[in-house]
């Protein structure tokens, strides 16, 4: 079911990006989760190659521990950017800035940096700045699709 979430794709052509955002299973967290929603449903990504989801921090704490350098506790609200080069390895790449899509004021700075970032990595000749070997599972992951939520469970 990871292959679905985040697809494997060796190939810098062809690369499949994975935006992941962060946040923790609470209502406090719901308008970040709304703002990633509305940033999907404005933007024109094209599915085959951008995918969007979000993780529970609290439920995924031994992926986040395997990509964050800083901690996990740092991440939240966070948005990573990830490439699945294998099944077991991926180059990854956190947004400079927390996720404030959900501020009123900070809705077009944090969406410009977004979309900025996700256009560099799209293009062949820019990698992302980290790698990592994951052997971890992601349970339960969520996954945006044109707006919508779609749950999927991946079992181990």
């Amino acid at each position: 079911m990871l292959d679905a979430v985040c697809p494997v794709e060796w190939t810098r052509q062809r690369k499949r990006l994975c935006v992941v955002l962060v946040c923790q299973n609470t209502i406090d967290h719901e308008n970040a989760r709304q703002a990633m929603r509305r940033f999907i449903q404005e933007g024109s990504y094209n599915p085959q190659r951008v995918h969007f989801s979000y993780i529970y921090q609290e439920k995924q704490t031994e992926f986040l521990e395997t990509i964050s350098e800083s901690g996990i506790e740092s991440r939240t609200l966070n948005v990573v950017i990830i490439w699945r080069r294998d099944s077991n390895r991926l180059k990854y790449e956190w947004l400079a800035e927390p996720w404030r899509g959900h501020v009123a004021p900070k809705w077009n700075e944090t969406k410009q940096q977004l979309e900025s970032v996700i256009s560099r990595l799209l293009r062949t000749d820019q990698g992302l700045t980290s790698e990592a070997l994951v052997k971890v599972r992601l349970v339960p992951i969520h996954i945006c699709w044109n707006g919508l939520l779609h749950w999927y469970q991946l079992f181990t």
